[in-house]
């Protein structure tokens, strides 16, 4: 798998990212449900409408990554080459056997992102 983005900039220094599971916890079931709940708490506000589907979470999730993986179930990535800026995985258990992830030299490019000029 490839990104089709060749390069991207490093987010803005406030940007959250998504952690799809939320932070120290525990959770015994990850299912649409609680992955909603988690985006919902994280990004919309208590005055706006709720996310309930997944195509709706999208937008807002590829503004974080530009490959973006989610299993409702325990994944196994068996001899997988997945290329891309910024990778994100989510799922109950994750296995990588013989699997390569490529982030290198997929940053800025010289010209554009923080500090260039």
């Amino acid at each position: 798998m490839k990104s089709y983005i060749k390069n991207t900039c490093n987010t803005p220094p406030k940007t959250t990212l998504f952690t799809c599971v939320p932070e120290k916890t525990l959770v015994d079931e990850f299912n649409h449900e609680t992955y909603l709940t988690a985006f919902n708490n994280q990004f919309v506000p208590k005055s706006k409408k709720k996310a309930t589907r997944i195509d709706q979470v999208i937008r807002t999730v590829f503004q974080n990554y530009t490959v973006y993986i989610v299993s409702f179930q325990d994944l196994r990535l068996i001899g997988a080459n997945i290329s891309a800026p910024r990778i994100g995985i989510c799922a109950p258990n994750i296995t990588l056997a013989g699997s390569h992830m490529d982030v290198s030299e997929q940053g800025c490019p010289s010209h554009m992102g923080r500090g260039y000029g």
